[in-house]
């Protein structure tokens, strides 16, 4: 690399176009995209890097196009599932619909049996959220 280091990869592989968008995806408390990095500046800015990794603990991760834009959690209140988005920067209409999209799948997954999901966004340093509800 840049920095003189020996790195191994499959130099014969298939490689997607490099305009080819990366989908939004919610990775979890302690993924290895987080922890398993000496150098995470490809997958987040360093100013995020304290708003990701306190401590010991490794919140979880919404990245879009391949990029940490915010910390996510899921909150069970009887039959009410919300998954709740802080975002470090503002999205896109569309970033937020593919966002929104995801989150729905990840409900699904997570909490099946529960009769609402709830997915809010919590824009960075502004008041208030934006709400999606589900049946």
């Amino acid at each position: 690399d840049d920095d003189g280091r020996e790195l191994f990869d499959l130099p014969d592989a298939p490689r997607p176009d490099p305009e080819t968008p990366a989908p939004p995806r919610f990775l979890p408390e302690f993924d290895n995209l987080m922890v398993g990095h000496v150098d995470r500046t490809r997958v987040m800015a360093g100013t995020d890097r304290k708003r990701v990794i306190t401590g010991s603990l490794v919140r979880a991760t919404l990245l879009l196009d391949g990029v940490v834009r915010g910390t996510w959690t899921i909150k069970r209140d009887k039959d009410v599932a919300t998954l709740t988005v802080e975002l470090f920067s503002a999205l896109s209409a569309a970033d937020r619909t593919a966002a929104g999209e995801e989150a729905a799948r990840l409900l699904a997954f997570t909490s099946p049996d529960a009769q609402t999901h709830d997915i809010r966004f919590v824009p960075a340093g502004e008041p208030g959220t934006h709400r999606m509800s589900l049946r």
